[in-house]
């Protein structure tokens, strides 16, 4: 896929992942949720930026939101969450998620396999945040997700 059939993919993917969530989110989650490279991330964003879907701001690290989505308040509230949420040094988020309790009540079940429905969103939306929240949390050797025929299904590896 060329560089203009990824940005016809992730922009609007990104962009729907930014509205869900509502928070301001570094190259490295942005890559999560889209599961791709930082570097790759890096450019979407930046192309983002360029078009003037999102805004960057750097405090230690570059910080993405919606551009002319938020007043000044709440994105200072959203960089002081998420350097909070970034700050253990290694890239990755350890806040925990409003998808965590899928996950969590997931590995405490008695199945091995579960068909996972969430009411008004997509089943590819909901694969890609569940494989940044498994990957977030380091849980890739005990669960595995997957798509079949359009539906999202978790697996206890």
């Amino acid at each position: 896929m060329g560089r203009g059939g990824m940005l016809n993919i992730s922009v609007p993917l990104l962009k729907k992942h930014m509205e869900e969530l509502g928070k301001a989110l570094t190259p490295v989650e942005s890559a999560e949720l889209l599961g791709m490279s930082a570097s790759a991330a890096i450019g979407v964003l930046d192309y983002m930026e360029a078009i003037g879907i999102v805004q960057r701001v750097k405090r230690r690290r570059n910080f993405y939101f919606l551009k002319d989505t938020y007043d000044e308040e709440s994105i200072e509230t959203m960089l002081l969450e998420a350097y909070e949420r970034t700050k253990s040094g290694n890239g990755r988020s350890c806040a925990r998620s409003k998808y965590d309790p899928i996950i969590d009540r997931f590995l405490d079940g008695e199945h091995d396999l579960v068909r996972v429905d969430v009411v008004g969103k997509n089943p590819r939306f909901m694969a890609s945040v569940l494989y940044g929240r498994i990957k977030a949390r380091e849980l890739g050797d005990r669960i595995e997700s997957y798509i079949v025929n359009n539906c999202l299904y978790l697996e206890k590896v």
